[in-house]
């Protein structure tokens, strides 16, 4: 009977308070959704990210060469239990100021998922890579002029090892407008070759490992793999080589010189000394200077003959051409383009679920608001059934059935539509329009569906235990008499005559409940509002303080820098170190500039352990002037620690400078050694001689992209934000 008195009072409990319950089942379905939407598209990338990479046997890392390896070096590295593929590439500029790096169709790593058509055959035809292919509307079947030839577009796809399309590693972001990739067939990338882009090609392969094969295993044997530099073709390889051989020439020639230049003078004073007998009679004093003169260029004679016996010996070790055929080795941990999608979404997944806890904490004290209302405006109703029997453990599961099936309600619904096409789908869209990745398969991971579904249930449940219990424990007499226990806080003595005053205190007191859960209400909401405010402001900002800091407008990457440095360029030095922190590995470049640089605001000081870093850097790690900096050159194995003498305004990239003296003493280079051209205006270099070519506006360009990719996340946020904020 009571169980029937109670399933009525229900509905009609929904109906009174009809906009009370609908905003708690408003505020649980809009935190559930931001928590489905964002993690539930961060699980889908990462799952998807995995799935593709293992299917398509992406590698696990990655080498470059001066010159590609023999068959038997590859034999003896597949010997070890190593599988290698030659992903060798051709970078290609196109008529609109973008370049395609053209590679040949994988065949056992890497290998390349059409979204679209088939694998390039036959001549003519190429498969580009799909962020490519969107940003300038390429489709299946149409026409691409690449080194003066048209290709048919039969396929668009990706593949594992570009996740991230970027053309070099240490690259800030990816711009599909100016770099893309593109497969052709063995019988084409010959052919383009032969038409005199061979002195484009990069020698990379990609391995993957076999049982009980570690990476640096690979990195040792290729170490050991022997190198004969006269086998590099390219010219300006050759003509370092000839200039190193040219300054040993020269000094050992400089060396001969002087020692025959000894034997001469030992030779003519010899000779005086024999026909000095006349002049012996007329003047002994003089034959016996000439006689000593003798003694002096003897020794002077056999010094030198032993520093040439030297020479041959001390210039080996001075100008040996040691050179490691090894020019980069980056396993798949440590390449930025592979799983770059997942990795950018692991940190979405955990803010999200993050999130999850906060509004938790939320419904629950809202919840409690709600639960206390209702006992203490039906405590009569409550007595009396106290009073005709009804036990309190019934009265229990009654006050808990309807906060249980509301909040059980607006989970569901938040997580149905954070699943949809409004939610996740729309989530992934800013990966899918930044990433190289192709379309997965969706997924619905179960525990975020108990996440959503069931946790702010069991939430209002555990609070309204808990809520209930203490106030239903009192006697029936006094819930019929609402009586209730005053707090210190009703017997505070406010003192003053101002009534109104004082009025406002009581009654701010009185319903300190309900004012603390609008206060936290806001708080969340506020909270949240201003996360997605800052998602905006942060990639404005960076694409602000980017253009602020790119003075120049063009920056030259040499492979083969010329020897003197071109008029109107300013000549710094660059390397690439890593930096790894809480399990991330980020590249950091260090340039080596002169005092008084005109691009540069840093000034670092001679000393070759201390650095000047750029504010990006200081902010990403949290440095400060006089701090350790520590970086790693992960390729020849070694760590360096800087110390911070100071903070710069440079914020493109993660960017610290030295000076160039004495950063070029730090890494072994000899004196007027540079490997990179700063300059307003376009300078005349050969293309065998770059690694790259980047203008001011391609980095602005590049940092614009992040606002256009965080802009559904912001929006969603900032929304949800202020619909909780009005609820």
């Amino acid at each position: 009977m009571i169980k029937k008195v109670f399933g009525k009072r229900i509905p009609r409990e929904l109906r009174e308070n009809f906009r009370r319950w609908l905003a708690l089942f408003l505020m649980v379905a809009l935190g559930m959704y931001i928590v489905t939407s964002v993690v539930g598209a961060a699980e889908n990338i990462i799952i998807g990210s995995r799935k593709h990479s293992e299917k398509n046997l992406v590698e696990d890392g990655e080498f470059t060469t001066f010159i590609p390896l023999t068959s038997e070096q590859e034999k003896k590295l597949n010997d070890m239990g190593v599988t290698l593929e030659r992903k060798f590439s051709l970078d290609i500029s196109c008529q609109d100021g973008s370049v395609l790096r053209v590679m040949k169709n994988r065949v056992g790593i890497n290998l390349i998922d059409t979204d679209e058509g088939r694998p390039a055959e036959k001549d003519g035809e190429i498969v580009l890579e799909k962020r490519y292919c969107e940003e300038h509307g390429y489709s299946v079947g149409g026409k691409i002029n690449i080194a003066e030839q048209e290709f048919t577009v039969v396929g668009i796809g990706t593949s594992p090892d570009y996740d991230l399309p970027i053309r070099r590693f240490s690259d800030i972001s990816a711009e599909s407008t100016l770099f893309g990739t593109a497969f052709v067939a063995s019988e084409q990338y010959a052919k383009l070759l032969a038409d005199g882009f061979q002195k484009n090609e990069d020698y990379t392969y990609a391995y993957r490992l076999g049982n009980g094969i570690a990476d640096s295993d690979v990195k040792r044997a290729l170490k050991n793999l022997d190198f004969d530099y006269e086998k590099v073709g390219n010219k300006f390889f050759r003509e370092m080589i000839s200039e190193i051989l040219e300054k040993k020439k020269s000094f050992k020639n400089s060396v001969n010189e002087l020692d025959e230049g000894a034997e001469a003078l030992r030779g003519a004073l010899a000779e005086l000394e024999q026909n000095g007998a006349e002049l012996a009679r007329i003047a002994p004093e003089y034959i016996a200077g000439v006689s000593a003169a003798g003694g002096a260029s003897e020794r002077l004679a056999k010094g030198t003959g032993e520093l040439k016996a030297e020479t041959d010996k001390l210039l080996d070790e001075i100008f040996k051409l040691d050179i490691d055929n090894l020019t980069s080795f980056v396993t798949a941990a440590e390449n930025p383009r592979i799983l770059a999608a997942a990795g950018d979404m692991v940190m979405n997944r955990e803010t999200g679920l993050l999130a999850g806890v906060v509004l938790a904490a939320l419904f629950a004290y809202v919840i409690s608001v709600f639960t206390v209302h209702q006992i203490n405006r039906e405590s009569s109703v409550i007595g009396t059934l106290y009073a005709l029997g009804v036990k309190k453990k019934e009265l229990l599961v009654h006050y808990v059935a309807l906060p249980a099936l509301v909040t059980f309600s607006g989970g569901l619904t938040g997580a149905v539509f954070g699943f949809s096409e409004l939610g996740a789908a729309r989530q992934m869209r800013q990966s899918y329009a930044y990433f190289s990745i192709p379309v997965f398969d969706r997924v619905y991971p179960a525990y975020l569906i108990i996440y959503a579904a069931i946790m702010p249930p069991i939430i209002s449940v555990i609070v309204n235990i808990f809520v209930i219990d203490r106030r239903l424990s009192r006697t029936a007499l006094s819930l019929i008499r609402k009586e209730s226990k005053r707090s210190g806080l009703y017997s505070v003595k406010l003192k003053g005559n101002k009534f109104a005053r004082n009025f406002r205190i009581r009654q701010a007191m009185r319903e300190l409940r309900t004012n603390a859960a609008v206060i936290v209400g806001m708080f969340v909401s506020l909270l949240v509002f201003m996360l997605g405010l800052n998602c905006y402001a942060l990639c404005e900002n960076v694409k602000k303080d980017t253009a602020d800091s790119a003075v120049y407008e063009y920056m030259y990457a040499l492979k083969y820098p010329e020897k003197s440095i071109p008029k109107d360029a300013e000549a710094c030095y660059s390397e690439c170190l890593s930096k790894t922190d809480r399990g991330c590995t980020l590249d950091i470049s260090i340039i080596g500039i002169d005092s008084g640089s005109k691009y540069f605001d840093a000034m670092p000081s001679d000393e070759k352990n201390s650095v000047v870093i750029g504010k990006s850097v200081a902010s990403k790690y949290g440095l400060n002037k006089g701090e350790k900096f520590l970086l790693t050159d992960s390729a020849n194995e070694k760590d360096y620690v800087f110390t911070v003498e100071d903070v710069c305004g440079y914020s493109v990239g993660l960017t610290v400078f030295m000076n160039i003296g004495g950063m070029r003493e730090l890494f072994g280079r000899e004196s007027g050694y540079y490997n990179t051209l700063l300059s307003d205006k376009p300078l005349d270099i050969d293309a065998g001689r770059l690694y790259s070519v980047t203008s001011r506006s391609d980095i602005i360009g590049s940092s614009a992209g992040f606002t256009e990719i965080m802009t559904p996340l912001t929006v969603m946020m900032i929304s949800v934000s202020l619909i909780i904020f009005f609820m």
